[in-house]
């Protein structure tokens, strides 16, 4: 289900998203996933007519992050609700690249799926990394809102470092957590605990 795909035109061309570099964010709109940084950076951003933030997810904040975004003028920022997973890949593929603003040293479920689609993803700068994963190669990182617009804008004129790290990701997701990697890891688990009786 999620690998990499065409740009959904339609989907595209519905958002008003055709010619944008786009910010995709998939996540339950809740405080601790800190999506007002989200309406922070779009904020920063919002005097540059070809970035659009895209938002999927409802939650408690819902209303209270429209409103801020409303509030500092952002039409840079589309909210379109949740999204069944089976739409996911859909929005993933019209992204350019995906924003996780969660500052947890964990890779989420959206993340994962993100990285599968070949996307770049933009990963908050967090104490203690992930092993598997190497900034620059495989993510970038950033530091705060005044970083990232920097390098929001600097993407957005290299779409060929950002399909270049997108790939890489997508390596990280079929080397290390598909179904039949974990599946082995599982089975190479089972035969260690059958074979300690």
């Amino acid at each position: 289900m999620f690998y990499p795909r065409e740009r959904d035109g339609n989907l595209a061309k519905k958002l008003n998203l055709d010619s944008k570099f786009v910010v995709l964010s998939v996540s339950t709109l809740r405080p601790e996933r800190n999506v007002i940084f989200i309406l922070e950076l779009a904020k920063t951003l919002k005097n540059v007519d070809d970035i659009a933030f895209v938002i999927a997810g409802r939650g408690e904040q819902e209303k209270y992050l429209k409103s801020l975004a409303q509030k500092w003028d952002c039409k840079n920022v589309i909210f379109v609700g949740e999204i069944p997973n089976s739409s996911i890949p859909r929005f993933m593929s019209i992204a350019d690249v995906f924003l996780n603003p969660i500052n947890l040293p964990e890779l989420g479920r959206g993340v994962l799926e993100a990285m599968a689609c070949s996307k770049l993803i933009l990963r908050r700068a967090i104490e203690k990394d992930d092993p598997i994963l190497k900034n620059g190669k495989h993510f970038i990182k950033y530091e705060g809102v005044n970083d990232l617009w920097e390098k929001v804008l600097c993407l957005k004129s290299d779409k060929n470092l950002v399909e270049k790290i997108g790939k890489e990701a997508r390596k990280v997701i079929l080397n290390n957590y598909s179904i039949k990697v974990i599946g082995n890891q599982i089975e190479k688990i089972y035969d260690e605990l059958v074979n300690r009786r």
